[in-house]
């Protein structure tokens, strides 16, 4: 076999093992891979030494694209909150083919993979989310950690582990969380997005985050107050259209959306205290037979 039949049955080899990763999950068997690629066992075994050699060349290759990602908006000279959407945008675009730690599998530490991860987290720095376990925060934070940044979210402590279980730093909401914060994120943070209210985009200002690069979309008078935005989905042009592509996102399993608790319509006011009540995700109100 010449050099250049070996690196095409690599690469074979390689979207071989996205698609079945995509569709069985990480612990998809060698056997599986190659024979998704036509080849056989042999043939992977010379392409690489093993299954950890395959995952680290995946992983790799995601904080290439990460990276690819991030040159792109720095070129176009985006900033601030547009730069971040662009972001989620262009990774959410390719998720299928980021193999990353937070999607499951074991974090490289060879000095190529750290220098790859520091120069993400460099362009990235840290994103805040005031109301992480709410129904928009915790959609959000979801999305951003997907996208390979690092997301601290305010949140009542009852939520914390739930919150961890999906890759976000939490935080508790009251006294001191300005402190608690900045524990959190000692090199600062880079961008925040308020979906609580109750004076969080005060505190974002007090943290020193540039106004351009915070939004509330449920305290409006911080923007004329603070300088800051308030763009939320009442702004997008095609409300319908967004809404299509988040229940495709969760279809796919791409964003989690749990339910907490379900009522029958006759119960409304039950289902409105439980929103403030304990658990992650959302309160349902069921109005099948009206």
């Amino acid at each position: 076999m010449g050099r250049r039949d070996a690196l095409a049955n690599r690469e074979r080899i390689i979207e071989s093992a996205l698609a079945v990763i995509e569709r069985e999950g990480f612990d998809v068997p060698v056997a599986s891979i190659a024979a998704e690629a036509g080849v056989g066992i042999g043939t992977f075994y010379r392409g690489f030494s093993d299954r950890a050699a395959l995952m680290r060349e995946l992983q790799l290759r995601a904080y290439d694209a990460l990276i690819g990602i991030l040159e792109e908006i720095k070129d176009r000279g985006e900033t601030g909150l547009s730069a971040i959407e662009s972001y989620l945008r262009s990774a959410l675009a390719i998720s299928h083919r980021l193999i990353l730690p937070l999607h499951g599998v074991q974090p490289l530490v060879d000095p190529d993979a750290v220098m790859r991860r520091e120069r993400i987290n460099t362009d990235l720095e840290r994103f805040m989310v005031a109301g992480a376990a709410g129904g928009v925060g915790f959609t959000v934070a979801q999305l951003l950690v997907d996208a390979g940044v690092t997301v601290i979210g305010t949140a009542a402590e009852r939520d914390h582990e739930a919150l961890k279980a999906y890759g976000i730093h939490p935080v508790s909401y009251g006294d001191g969380v300005a402190d608690a914060i900045r524990t959190a994120a000692p090199d600062g943070v880079a961008a925040f997005l308020d979906t609580h209210g109750d004076g969080q985009a005060d505190i974002a200002i007090a943290l020193g985050v540039k106004p351009d690069r915070i939004d509330s979309i449920i305290d409006f008078g911080s923007g004329k107050r603070l300088g800051i935005r308030n763009v939320g989905m009442y702004q997008l042009d095609d409300i319908r259209s967004a809404v299509v592509e988040f229940a495709g996102l969760v279809a796919a399993g791409k964003v989690a959306l749990p339910v907490k608790a379900r009522f029958p319509l006759a119960h409304v006011q039950d289902a409105y205290r439980a929103i403030g009540g304990p658990g992650l995700g959302k309160v349902v109100l069921d109005i099948d037979g009206v």
